[in-house]
C-alpha cells in the first residue's frame, strides 16, 4: 500500500533531525526530533493539497509523486548524514520503578489505542458529518475548493487538519488509518508537555509525572482514537508554547526554534482560530522578551513571521473572501458561536457554565446540582442563564457528559487542578519565579478570554483541550516539586494510571469490554430517559402503551416523566431491557460489523439509513442534506457498490468541479436550514 511511504518518510524524518543534532541527550532529541516532524509533515501536507489543487489534479497519482519525492529527499539526507547513533549524547538513566510505569503506559494504554485507531472505524458525530465528507469531496473534485453543500461546516471550518487526513485516505484507498493523525498528535501532546518540564528543570521523574497526568484526561483519550482535530490543535498549541519557552531560555539555535515557534501558531490557528485567542497571553509575554533580549533576531523573526502568513493564509483567506465576501467565511457559522455580549458579566457566565461542564458526570443526581448552583449563581450576578446570544444557537443550558470525545470532562482532574493551585498559595516552598507565569497565570487568562469571546457550547470541554492540557501541566509541576521525595507522589502515579485504563476499555464508541452507559444504566438501574418514537417500532400496542405512559410527548419527541418513583423506574428499565430495547447500546467493538461501528455515536440512525441504503442506490446522486446529518456512511456503502465510479454532489445537476474561475451564487445564498436531519435521493 502506498501509505507506507507517508510511513517510511516520517520515520526517515525523525531520524535524519535526531542525526542533525548532537548536544542534548537522546530522550530530549528523539521527543523534540518528533515534534519537529509532524510540523514539517503538517506543512507538506499543506504544500501538496494546495500546490495540486491549482492545476484539479489532486489526485492519486500526483499525491503518491509528491511523497515519492519527500521519500527520496529523506534517504538521500540519510545516506550524506551517515547516521550513527554513538554521535548521540546520553543521558541519565532511568530507575526501575519509572521504566515500569512506561512499559505499562505503552502497553496497556499507548497500544490498545493504537489497536482501536486501526481496528475501528472513524466513528463520532463530526468525522460523519463534515470532517472525512469533506476530504472525500475533495478526492472527488480533484481540489480543495468550495463545492455545493447543506453542511456548511465542510467549507468554511480551519481546513489543516483536513489537508493531513488527506493524505492518509488517498494513499491508504480506506479509512483504516485515518484516526492515526489524532494519535500521533496525542503522543506529540505527551512529548512536548515533558519537554516543557524539562526546559522548567524538572528531571526525568517530573516529566514521566506530568506524561501521566496529561494521558489520564479522558477527553484526551477518547479524542486519540477519531479523526476530530482538538488534539491536532492541542499539539500545535503545545508547541507553539515549548519553543517559546527555548527562545527565552536558550542562547543557541534561535532561528531554528523561531521558525517553528511561528510554524506552530501559524499551522495551529489553522487547525482551529480559537489557538490564537488561548495562545494570546504567551504571544505577548514573549513579544516583549524578544523585543528586550533579542533584538537581533527581530528582523529575522518579522521576515519568517510574514512569509509563513502569506504562504498558509494567502490562498485560504483569498477563497474566503472571494466566495463568501468574508474572512472567516460564511456568517451563519461564526454567529451561532460567537458572544453578542462582550462583557463581564458574559463572561463569568460562561465561565461557571465551562466549569460546570467540565466537573460534570454522567449521573444525573449529581449533575441536577450542578445545574442548582449554576442557576443560583445567575441569579446572584442577574443575568438570565440563557442570556439571548451567550449560548450555542440559543439553546438553554444543559449539562451534557456522555463518556465522549465531544463532552467528557474530568471532576478528578478539576480537583488535582484546585489542589495544585492551593499548593502555590500556601505552601512556602514553591518559589513564585518566572515560571509563573507559564505554569499558573497565562491558562487562567486564556480560560477567560475564551469566556468572555465565546459563547457556551455543550461541547465546549473538547473546545478547551488546550487549556486543560495547560492546567495539568501547571498541576503536575507544583505538586511535583512539593511532593518529589513523598510516597504521595508514587501512590499517585499508581492511581492515575489505573484510573486511565476505564476510559481506554470501556469508550462508549469504541468499548473493548463493553459500552460504559449501558454498564451504567444497569448498575442503577435507569430507564430511557427521553427518545424518538422510533425506539419503540416494532413493540406490541399493549407493551408500548405501558412504556409511554412514563413519558409525555414533546415536539414529537418522549420525555419521562418526572417524580417518578425509584421501584417504578427500576420496572421500567427492566422492562425496556427485556423487549431489548438497549440492544444498540450494548456490546463491544468485536460484536458488531464494521457498518455498524461508522453509527457508534448515532446508533438509532443505523436503522434508518440502511432502509435508504438498502434501495437501488443510483452511482450518480444529487444528495439534500440538512442539518448535520451522516453523510459519510453513504461514501463508505457507494465505494464498497462501485468501488470509486460513483458521483455524489449536492443541488447542481451535472455539477463536476470547482477551479478558481467558477464561482455559483446560487448555493452561496442558500439558506442552511436549521430542522432534523433528512436524507432525500435523487436519481
Amino acid at each position: 500500500m502506498a501509505i507506507i511511504i507517508i510511513i517510511f518518510s516520517f520515520l526517515l524524518l525523525i531520524l535524519n533531525i535526531v542525526n542533525s543534532t548532537s548536544n542534548i541527550g537522546i530522550y530530549t532529541n528523539t521527543r523534540e526530533s518528533l515534534i519537529k516532524s509532524l510540523i514539517v509533515i503538517s506543512f507538506f501536507s499543506y504544500g501538496v493539497c494546495e500546490a495540486l489543487s491549482l492545476f484539479n489534479k489532486l489526485e492519486f497519482n500526483y499525491v503518491l509523486i509528491c511523497w515519492c519525492i519527500f521519500l527520496i529527499i529523506q534517504i538521500k539526507i540519510s545516506a550524506n548524514n551517515n547516521f550513527k547513533i554513538s554521535k548521540i549524547k546520553n543521558e541519565n538513566k532511568i530507575a526501575t520503578k519509572y521504566k515500569v510505569y512506561l512499559i505499562t503506559i505503552s502497553i496497556l494504554i499507548l497500544a490498545p489505542l493504537l489497536f482501536l485507531c486501526i481496528y475501528n472505524p472513524p466513528n463520532n458525530w463530526d468525522s460523519m458529518t463534515y470532517h472525512l465528507p469533506r476530504v472525500e469531496h475533495w478526492i472527488q473534485n480533484k481540489n480543495i475548493y468550495p463545492y455545493p453543500t447543506n453542511i456548511i461546516r465542510q467549507i468554511i471550518s480551519p481546513p489543516m487538519s483536513e489537508y493531513i487526513l488527506f493524505q492518509i485516505r488517498i494513499l491508504a484507498g480506506n479509512d483504516y488509518f485515518v484516526n492515526l493523525i489524532q494519535y500521533l498528535s496525542y503522543i506529540g501532546v505527551l512529548c512536548t508537555s515533558s519537554l516543557i518540564m524539562k526546559v522548567l528543570n524538572l528531571d526525568y521523574k517530573g516529566q514521566l509525572f506530568t506524561v501521566i497526568m496529561m494521558i489520564s484526561l479522558p477527553m484526551g483519550i477518547f479524542q486519540a482514537t477519531t479523526t476530530q482535530s482538538d488534539l491536532i490543535a492541542a499539539f500545535f498549541f503545545l508547541s507553539s508554547v515549548y519553543f517559546a519557552i527555548l527562545l527565552i531560555k536558550n542562547k543557541e539555535n534561535n532561528k531554528t526554534n523561531i521558525f517553528f515557534f511561528l510554524s506552530s501558531v501559524l499551522i495551529g490557528t489553522l487547525v482551529k482560530y480559537t489557538i490564537l485567542i488561548f495562545l494570546i497571553p504567551y504571544l505577548i509575554y514573549f513579544s516583549i522578551n524578544l523585543i528586550i533580549n533579542k533584538k537581533n533576531e527581530l528582523i529575522y523573526f518579522a521576515g519568517c513571521g510574514i512569509l509563513l502568513f502569506i504562504v498558509l493564509y494567502f490562498p485560504f483567506l483569498y477563497r474566503n473572501i472571494y466566495y463568501f465576501n468574508s474572512i472567516l467565511g460564511e456568517n451563519i457559522a461564526t454567529s451561532s458561536i460567537r458572544n453578542e455580549h462582550v462583557n463581564l458579566y458574559s463572561m463569568l457566565s460562561n465561565l461557571i457554565k465551562n466549569i460546570a461542564d467540565f466537573i460534570s458526570i454522567p449521573i444525573d443526581n449529581f449533575n441536577n446540582i450542578l445545574n442548582k448552583i449554576v442557576i443560583y449563581f445567575h441569579n446572584y450576578i442577574g443575568i438570565s442563564l440563557n442570556e439571548n446570544g451567550s449560548n450555542f444557537n440559543n439553546m438553554n443550558f444543559e449539562i451534557r457528559n456522555e463518556l465522549n470525545e465531544d463532552t467528557s470532562g474530568s471532576i478528578l482532574h478539576a480537583i488535582i487542578i484546585l489542589f495544585s493551585y492551593l499548593l502555590f498559595i500556601f505552601n512556602k516552598k514553591i518559589k513564585k519565579t518566572n515560571h509563573f507565569k507559564f505554569i499558573l497565570l497565562f491558562p487562567a487568562v486564556s480560560l477567560l478570554l475564551y469566556s468572555i469571546l465565546f459563547r457556551w457550547q455543550p461541547w465546549g470541554n473538547r473546545l478547551i483541550l488546550p487549556i486543560t492540557f495547560s492546567f495539568i501541566l501547571s498541576s503536575a509541576y507544583l505538586i511535583f516539586i512539593s511532593f518529589e521525595k513523598s510516597k504521595f507522589l508514587n501512590h499517585m502515579i499508581v492511581f492515575l494510571i489505573l484510573f486511565t485504563f476505564l476510559p481506554v476499555y470501556f469508550n462508549k464508541n469504541k468499548p473493548i469490554f463493553e459500552n460504559p452507559y449501558y454498564l451504567i444504566r444497569k448498575v442503577l438501574k435507569i430507564p430511557k430517559k427521553n427518545f424518538n418514537p422510533e425506539f419503540v417500532e416494532g413493540v406490541p400496542q399493549a407493551m408500548k402503551s405501558n412504556i409511554l405512559e412514563n413519558y409525555k410527548l414533546i415536539n414529537s419527541r418522549y420525555y419521562l416523566n418526572n417524580n417518578i418513583p425509584i421501584n417504578q423506574k427500576k420496572k421500567l428499565f427492566y422492562f425496556q431491557d427485556s423487549l431489548k430495547l438497549f440492544n444498540l447500546e450494548k456490546g463491544s467493538i468485536f460484536e458488531k460489523n464494521r457498518t455498524e461501528k461508522y453509527y457508534a455515536s448515532n446508533p438509532y440512525e443505523f436503522k434508518k439509513q440502511m432502509q435508504l441504503f438498502s434501495s437501488s442506490i443510483n452511482n450518480k446522486i444529487n444528495l439534500k442534506i440538512t442539518n448535520d446529518s451522516y453523510e459519510y456512511p453513504l461514501w463508505v456503502i457507494l465505494r464498497e457498490k462501485y468501488n470509486n465510479d460513483f458521483f455524489i454532489g449536492s443541488f447542481i445537476p451535472n455539477f463536476n468541479a470547482y477551479n478558481l474561475n467558477m464561482k455559483e451564487q446560487k448555493f452561496f445564498t442558500t439558506t442552511i436550514q436549521n430542522e432534523g436531519a433528512i436524507w432525500t435521493q435523487f436519481k
